[in-house]
């Protein structure tokens, strides 16, 4: 979301602006992808959200505090490196 409101569009012809946002993206993944291997969150949790077996697991180890945190940690310092 940071980078789209960055760098995105304004209006529907502006594709200078997608392109640009398109290699933010795609920088921003490869960084966060070398640091925790993936930006799935199915991946990084090692559980399906979507079910409620995964919610009761997300809720019971407390991932949120555990796991979370963390990824949001490594995204900021992220985008703090790339200027945003």
């Amino acid at each position: 979301m940071v980078i789209g409101l960055k760098y995105g569009k304004v209006n529907q012809e502006d594709n200078e602006a997608r392109d640009v946002t398109y290699k933010k993206i795609k920088e921003f993944s490869y960084n966060f992808t070398s640091i925790n291997n993936s930006i799935n969150c199915k991946e990084l949790l090692g559980i399906d959200l979507a079910t409620p077996e995964g919610q009761a697991i997300f809720k019971e180890n407390d991932l949120s505090n555990k796991k979370c945190t963390n990824y949001v940690k490594d995204a900021c310092i992220i985008l703090d490196k790339m200027g945003l």
